[in-house]
């Protein structure tokens, strides 16, 4: 989970012409339920809740769920627009809550991170928001707060463009985006791209919502799926 705050006026010395996007929180957890992910979100953005920039009357937040995971995003955000007043969830369908990914949307999502990379206007906030509820309670919030940034840098780091050259003479090279492939370009389970991934679709997303390019939209409580959804099954 990662929390990122855009303003896309200005936000101190970063000169107007550039938006500025602010990670104001991470949490890394690997959750067993939709409970787990729920607590954790709630127990998130109280914390964000006292923090000073986001106290200015009005705030929303916009919760950017990943809709492939089974019914993850159907659960957590029906829950999130029927209890969390200040809260909206981004959607991309009418039938369902959360954005869908793919191989295909990668692209999109690392170019448009790419542009923000580029302008240096990719920040932290001084104070790093994690909370997460299930870490060992011995552990300084300090700490987890570094342990998780330190995560996070670490995925960041080992994702890159990945090159699948086939076997057949006359296929062509297959290009992907991922934190997840070993030296020779296959995938391995040692190591994590979901916090990176949190940042690339949900920057895109954001961007899109405030550019009012259509195809995605957000649902709260004054709009909720008014019927209960079925679970959907993806990939």
């Amino acid at each position: 989970m990662l929390f990122a705050r855009c303003d896309f006026a200005h936000t101190g010395s970063v000169p107007r012409a550039r938006a500025c996007a602010q990670i104001c929180g991470l949490e890394a957890h690997e959750t067993s339920d939709n409970d787990e992910a729920y607590a954790i979100l709630k127990a998130h953005l109280r914390a964000l809740r006292g923090q000073r920039c986001l106290q200015r009357g009005g705030t929303r937040f916009r919760i950017i769920l990943e809709a492939n995971l089974g019914d993850f995003a159907q659960q957590v955000g029906k829950r999130a627009v029927a209890n969390i007043s200040d809260a909206e969830v981004v959607c991309t369908h009418q039938h369902c809550y959360g954005v869908f990914t793919g191989p295909t949307s990668k692209p999109r999502y690392v170019f448009k991170l790419r542009e923000k990379l580029r302008e240096r206007a990719l920040v932290y906030h001084s104070r790093l928001v994690t909370v997460n509820p299930y870490a060992d309670p011995d552990l300084p919030r300090a700490e987890l707060a570094a342990q998780t940034r330190r995560q996070f840098e670490q995925q960041l780091g080992a994702f890159r463009t990945v090159f699948n050259v086939p076997k057949a003479l006359l296929s062509t090279v297959r290009v992907t985006y991922s934190g997840k492939a070993d030296r020779d370009n296959q995938r391995t389970a040692r190591t994590q791209d979901d916090l990176v991934m949190a940042l690339l679709f949900g920057y895109y997303y954001a961007a899109l919502l405030v550019a009012d390019a259509g195809g995605v939209f957000t649902r709260s409580r004054r709009n909720a799926l008014a019927t209960e959804q079925p679970a959907f099954m993806f990939h």
